[in-house]
């Protein structure tokens, strides 16, 4: 019974609360309790609302309701249920479970919902366009998609509160589970929480979402700080990717934003430097502009050039893993034919500080994951090996294997292992692996694979589990091939794209869930797939076209933008459009995120977003994803599109600007630690190279 405690002592219905006032129950109420005036406060006394459509419903356009010290159990849609145009509610003390919403703010303007727990519903607390709402320690557990759920809101705080196990009873082949979600609103803050255990293990596809905390549409301004994601998980046996934190990154249009002119020839694949500032381009053919350095300024989306040699023909020009080298490789006619250039980002300046003459054909380059090496391909004899001596700025060669036949691309895969290459002229991809402890080249090859068509470009899937093949037209239907690879053996699962010529190259995004492809059939110069693992298909997502030909494309490294170059002499020799859409201006800083795993190999990623569009900054992630299985992931995934990560190879400590990414035993060692003169990449090499490769 509901009992009024003002002086009057009057006892009212069971069902409903229409006159300002303080009550408190004096029993278990089993139906719907509504309250339709302002000013009200109802202590539960510890009783408990069940078995109703609602429990508690506040009903529109009221103000200064109080709902405390109960339980709501067993109801078939919303726990607690507020209304549009509430405001000044208070929910204080009080347990809900076993609803559709344990508590449901509709359009509901400054509240407090504190000391709540929110178990065994669909969503424990949802808040729909709402604004300045604090929720604080608060407990959602086992809530089967969402913890926390905020659509479309404002200014709301979400401070000391937990989701833990969220998911947990989803049988849902295809679902989207979060611990924490904001979703097309503004400015809201998610400080010192906790994402435990989010799970969706029924899961197996790739249209499946599951995340500690995520950030999804056109949510902006709204702060992830001092927070814990951990332990997703999801099937083993699917491909569904749980994530620690996500900043949901989504393909639309393809649209050019700016273009860069030259007077110099066909350009190759265009190279972002890895803080996704930077583009290098080269060229051939033509007469003069044969490296270009642009900035690319994203504010403005414009390009500069920053610089230009006048040299002979230039195959491919790539970034150092740290972005302060460039290595730049030329046909075997010209002397020298493989250059070092020095870029200092304080001056802008690209200086040329080594060379080296090889009477070869070099066609394309790679760099190891550790930058400590980098592997040429040349026409038509053979792929070459060298060592980078970071110190002397200098290299040498440590290794070759002879290939006949024109070379026409290499790649190194992410987790140092192994180096892949194609070839035109005997049409086929090869992958060797890299022995670390002799610097050589295990041969023969594990895996020489027919691809029935010239190989023209080859490139690892982020995570190594798949290689992408671009070949020619000759007696094949498609241009672009998907292998799968486990280390000894690779087999083909799909191909897309069509039987026209393609001299052109391709790029994985930073998550290995897009794939953009660039050739010449003179009508579309500019695919996106998205690759599909769970049905292993590629699906044209997005496509962009102006009447000529394209070589070269480079995803930047955060996803945003795609870079193409022309394939012919063109006055236009690169343009940058559209890649990937991401929430904006968010922040996620100072959060931890570990042990997310549980789909096929790479099996979790750690925080997924675009440090550039965002500052997500001074994160730690370890053990992202947790080795398994014969072949123990050895691949960070850590971080994806995150442009600012340290990596103790390359510098002395993280600045204030950059996340650390850990096995989960490795040390961050502090400048200091580092024997006086001793180059930092010598320092450590011995100490982290099990870790780190």
């Amino acid at each position: 019974m509901i009992l009024d405690i003002q002086p009057s002592r009057a006892v009212y219905d069971f069902d409903s609360i229409d006159v300002p006032g303080i009550y408190k129950l004096a029993d278990n109420v089993p139906n719907q309790i509504t309250i339709s005036a302002s000013n009200v406060t109802l202590d539960m006394n510890g009783c408990t609302v069940s078995g109703g459509t609602n429990g508690i419903v506040i009903n529109g356009g009221l103000s200064n309701v109080t709902i405390k010290n109960g339980v709501v159990n067993a109801v078939s849609a919303d726990g607690i249920q507020v209304g549009a145009g509430c405001s000044d509610i208070q929910i204080l003390d009080v347990e809900v479970k076993n609803a559709l919403r344990g508590i449901d703010f509709e359009q509901v303007t400054n509240g407090v919902i504190q000391n709540c727990d929110l178990n065994f519903s669909t969503t424990g607390l949802e808040l729909d366009t709402c604004h300045n709402i604090t929720v604080q320690k608060c407990t959602a557990r086992a809530n089967t998609h969402a913890g926390f759920d905020l659509l479309s809101s404002t200014t709301c705080s979400v401070i000391e509160c937990s989701a833990l196990s969220t998911g947990d009873g989803n049988s849902d082949i295809s679902s989207e589970v979060f611990g924490f979600l904001a979703k097309d609103g503004n400015g809201n803050l998610f400080e010192r929480c906790i994402a435990n255990a989010t799970q969706a293990l029924s899961v197996t596809g790739s249209d499946s979402v599951v995340a500690g905390f995520a950030l999804r549409g056109d949510e902006s301004c709204t702060k992830i700080i001092d927070s814990e994601g951990a332990n997703s998980q999801t099937n083993v046996s699917g491909v569904t990717l749980p994530y620690g934190m996500l900043v949901e990154q989504t393909m639309s249009s393809v649209t050019q934003v700016t273009n860069a002119t030259s007077t110099g020839g066909a350009g190759h694949h265009p190279r972002w430097s890895p803080d996704g500032k930077y583009i290098v381009r080269s060229e051939s053919g033509g007469t003069t502009e044969r490296l270009i350095l642009y900035e690319f300024d994203r504010k403005t989306e414009t390009l500069t050039t920053l610089f230009s040699a006048l040299s002979a023909d230039l195959h491919d020009a790539v970034w150092h893993p740290d972005g302060t080298f460039i290595i730049a490789i030329k046909p075997g006619a010209s002397n020298p034919n493989i250059i070092l250039y020095e870029f200092d980002p304080a001056l802008k300046t690209l200086t040329q500080v080594y060379s080296l003459y090889v009477n070869i054909g070099h066609i394309a380059a790679a760099w190891s994951p550790d930058g400590r090496y980098f592997v040429v391909s040349n026409s038509p004899t053979s792929i070459v090996v060298y060592r980078f001596d970071r110190a002397n700025k200098s290299f040498s060669q440590v290794d070759s294997v002879s290939i006949s036949g024109d070379n026409r691309s290499v790649n190194w895969s992410h987790d140092g292992e192994f180096v892949a290459t194609v070839n035109v002229t005997n049409s086929e991809l090869r992958v060797y692996q890299f022995d670390l402890a002799t610097e050589s080249l295990i041969e023969p090859a594990i895996v020489t694979q027919s691809v029935v068509s010239g190989g023209y470009f080859v490139e690892f899937s982020p995570d190594d589990q798949y290689i992408a093949v671009l070949r020619e037209d000759t007696g094949v239907s498609t241009n672009v091939v998907i292998y799968s690879f486990d280390g000894s053996s690779v087999t083909e699962v799909t191909s897309a794209g069509t039987s026209t010529s393609f001299y052109g190259t391709l790029d994985w995004s930073s998550d290995g869930k897009y794939l953009a492809v660039a050739g010449g059939n003179g009508t579309t110069i500019l695919t996106v797939y998205e690759f599909d693992r769970g049905s292993r298909e590629l699906i044209e997502v997005g496509s962009y076209n102006y009447g000529n030909v394209q070589r070269g494309v480079g995803w930047s490294p955060d996803g945003a933008y795609i870079a193409i170059t022309a394939s012919a002499v063109s006055s236009i020799t690169l343009r940058i459009v559209t890649g990937l859409n991401s929430p904006a201006n968010n922040v996620i800083q100072n959060n931890t995120v570990y042990c997310n795993s549980g789909a096929q190999y790479p099996s979790g990623i750690g925080i997924s977003g675009s440090s550039i569009a965002n500052s997500i900054l001074q994160n730690t992630a370890f053990n992202n994803p947790i080795p398994r299985g014969d072949r123990a992931p050895v691949v960070s995934s850590n971080y994806a599109f995150a442009t600012n990560v340290f990596n103790q190879l390359f510098g002395d400590a993280p600045t204030l600007l950059q996340n650390i990414s850990l096995s989960g035993i490795d040390l961050v060692l502090d400048r200091y630690d580092v024997p006086s003169g001793l180059n930092r990449l010598e320092a450590l090499a011995e100490s982290l190279i099990d870790n780190l490769l």
